[in-house]
């Protein structure tokens, strides 16, 4: 849905979150690496499906990747082009649907762990 939504204003025109997501990993040259909680995100959820879910090391472990990277996304205040640096205006609702995602994820991954250790204490 956030791929869908203006995710920030520069130069008086909305950015869709499509784009910042096609060209996002590019922030890594400009030593922001928030883009790369998208993949980090993908891999909680597929810890989070998974018949076995995850232990709590490796749970704490995704917790601490995604929140380090999106921590990173919320000192993002400028958009480089090839030719000129522009600042953020404001973000849209797609900026702040993304920071949804990730905390719904983390919180499934954390519900999966959780369940599996009360399961296992219940057979105990």
């Amino acid at each position: 849905m956030a791929l869908f939504l203006p995710v920030a204003v520069v130069n008086g025109t909305a950015m869709p979150g499509y784009e910042v997501g096609g060209v996002g990993w590019l922030g890594t040259f400009d030593f922001q690496f928030g883009w790369w909680a998208n993949l980090a995100l993908l891999v909680a959820l597929r810890l989070a499906s998974d018949r076995a879910p995850p232990g709590i090391g490796r749970t704490a472990a995704m917790t601490i990747l995604l929140l380090a990277l999106t921590v990173d996304a919320t000192f993002w205040r400028q958009v480089t082009n090839e030719y000129q640096t522009l600042p953020i205006e404001a973000f849209g609702a797609g900026y702040y649907l993304w920071f949804a995602s990730i905390a719904a994820g983390v919180a499934l991954l954390w519900w999966r762990c959780l369940a599996e250790r009360r399961r296992i204490a219940a057979i105990g």
